[in-house]
Order: structure tokens, then C-alpha cells, then sequence
């Protein structure tokens, strides 16, 4: 199964748990704040990818590019902010691409970096949505199991895990939120 040049960010999580000191057996005590989740949750409000990104634009004062995209510069944007990159590398990469490609590349290097920040948004807040109902699903479960039951362990493995993969997204999306940060910064756009 191939990810494509985006669909890394689950895998990165998954990758990076060991790396983050967030074993899958430690994952009851992996600190979380709740009331953060429900908070980034609510604020996601089913918006996709498109929604987000008109929000960038016009916090930017930018519309939609008037020529076609350059496709390539898009691909070389989406290296240069690879959600598993460090954000001081993402950013040089990002730079290093700016002086290469000139002043007439600019306003299609800002337009794929909101681009690509709408996508990791809109991808974490659906990672967040997803992992949140999991984890209430099986706290339903286990507060209603018996217990002996033989599910119970089920239930509760299922809510560690559903806690341990909110902790890495809200991780993952703080680490994003620095990284567009610092992006934004590098290519002179504001702040939204």
C-alpha cells in the first residue's frame, strides 16, 4: 500500500510514540488534557481541508492562484514540511527553496504552504475526532461491563490505546502548529 507524498502523518504518530517516551504498555498514564481535546475537537467543526485553507488565504489577503499551480513546486513544498521533519529543518528546506526558485515563484510557495498547513489541519482534526469517539465508545463499554467479563481487558486496552493516539496527535499538532509558525515567518505571511 503506497502513503503518497501526505498520507504519512498516521504512520509518522505510530513511529514516533517509542521516540516520544510513549510506550503502548505506559499509555494509562500518558498525561492528557481532556478538556484541550473536546476544546480542539469542537473547534474543528467538520471543516475540511478547503475550509481551512479559505481561512488562510483571506487572513493573508490572498485569493486562489490566478494561473495553474506549478504541480511540482507543490511536491517539492510538501518535502520540504514533511510532518516527520523537525521544524528548524522543515523551515531551512522551506528557505532553501524560496531563494531557489525567485521572487516570481513566491505567491505559489505561499499558496502550497497554507496549503499544506489546511491539510495537516484538517488531518489531525480528524485524527482527534476519530481517536476521542473511540475512547468514549470503550469507556461506555467497560463502565458497563460486568467485572468478569472476558471483554472487559478488550475495553480498556482500546481506551489506552484511543488516550495514548489523542496524546500523539495533540503532540503532533502543537509540533505542527510551531512548524507553520516558523513557516510563516521564514516567507514573510502573518499570523492568523
Amino acid at each position: 500500500m503506497a502513503l503518497g507524498p501526505r498520507g504519512g502523518l498516521a504512520l509518522a504518530l505510530v513511529l514516533a510514540a517509542p521516540a516520544m517516551g510513549l510506550a503502548q504498555d505506559g499509555a494509562a498514564a500518558v498525561p492528557l488534557d481532556e478538556a484541550r481535546v473536546v476544546a480542539a475537537v469542537e473547534a474543528c467543526g467538520g471543516r475540511t481541508t478547503e475550509d481551512f485553507l479559505a481561512e488562510r488565504l483571506a487572513a493573508q489577503g490572498l485569493g486562489r492562484l490566478e494561473t495553474a499551480p506549478d504541480e511540482a513546486l507543490g511536491l517539492a513544498v510538501d518535502r520540504a514540511l514533511d510532518p516527520a521533519k523537525r521544524p528548524e529543518r522543515a523551515v531551512a528546506d522551506l528557505a532553501a527553496l524560496a531563494a531557489r526558485d525567485g521572487a516570481e515563484a513566491q505567491p505559489a510557495l505561499r499558496y502550497f504552504t497554507l496549503r499544506n498547513f489546511a491539510y495537516y489541519q484538517a488531518l489531525t482534526c480528524q485524527a482527534l475526532g476519530q481517536w476521542y469517539r473511540q475512547l468514549l465508545i470503550h469507556r461506555d463499554l467497560l463502565a458497563g461491563a460486568a467485572p468478569a467479563d472476558a471483554k472487559r481487558e478488550h475495553y480498556a486496552r482500546g481506551a489506552r490505546q484511543a488516550r495514548l493516539k489523542l496524546a500523539l496527535t495533540l503532540r503532533q499538532g502543537d509540533r505542527l502548529a510551531e512548524k507553520e509558525r516558523l513557516a510563516r515567518a521564514a516567507l514573510g505571511l502573518t499570523a492568523p
